[in-house]
């Protein structure tokens, strides 16, 4: 569904592209950055004026184990998909421009901790399963973030077809949501989340890197 999605508006922008007489050239590219991985579209509205859409992916699983006591097995997962429609507009030259636009987001962080041994206190042994365990899931609450930056290159500049590009700026996500839920002897530790959640209402900008290659058709 996100590629399909991604497939889409690219498409989009490539038809609007050929019914537009000023929007007669466009470039497709591949980027890398803060965001994930991912694919881009660019086409020009005027001649200091460019429209951008991006799609970009990622994901990372993790699981490893605490050296603690008890030893506490951990799975964590995270993915990221994010689409963009970003105007870049260049007032001075046509390698930097001012970039303005929207992000759609889907960003979570899914962890799960178990204890993997028993744990003996005052010569009492709690098995694992009396022990319980503990969930953390990290999301985005807010789905379309607002974004300000600055961009470095032109994929549709004339000359060269083929240019490296980057970007660089800030996206208004506000602060990811925390919920904690527990299982067992555990299960009080989840009545912390409210202070976690006090140490994450202070990252409400998430910062943006890019860098990205291009091809002018």
């Amino acid at each position: 569904m996100k590629l399909r999605l991604s497939f889409l508006v690219i498409l989009g922008i490539f038809i609007y592209s050929e019914s537009n007489a000023q929007a007669d050239t466009f470039a497709l590219g591949i980027n890398a950055g803060t965001n994930g991985v991912g694919i881009d579209v660019t086409t020009n509205l005027t001649s200091n004026l460019n429209l951008k859409a991006t799609a970009n992916f990622f994901s990372y699983n993790f699981s490893g184990e605490i050296d603690d006591d008890p030893s506490i097995d951990i799975i964590s997962e995270m993915s990221t998909s994010n689409f963009s429609m970003l105007v870049n507009y260049y007032p001075f030259s046509d390698r930097i421009a001012l970039v303005g636009g929207v992000y759609y987001l889907n960003w979570s962080v899914d962890t799960d901790l178990t204890p993997s041994e028993a744990y003996e206190v005052d010569d009492r042994v709690f098995e694992p399963e009396q022990l319980g365990s503990l969930n953390a899931l990290i999301e985005y609450p807010n789905k379309f973030a607002p974004y300000l930056g600055l961009g470095f290159g032109n994929p549709i500049r004339a000359g060269s077809k083929l240019r490296v590009n980057a970007q660089l700026g800030l996206m208004y996500t506000g602060a990811p949501r925390l919920r904690m839920t527990g299982t067992g002897m555990i299960a009080p530790t989840a009545d912390n989340q409210s202070s976690f959640q006090e140490g994450m209402n202070e990252f409400e900008w998430y910062p943006m890197f890019n860098l990205g290659l291009s091809y002018r058709l």
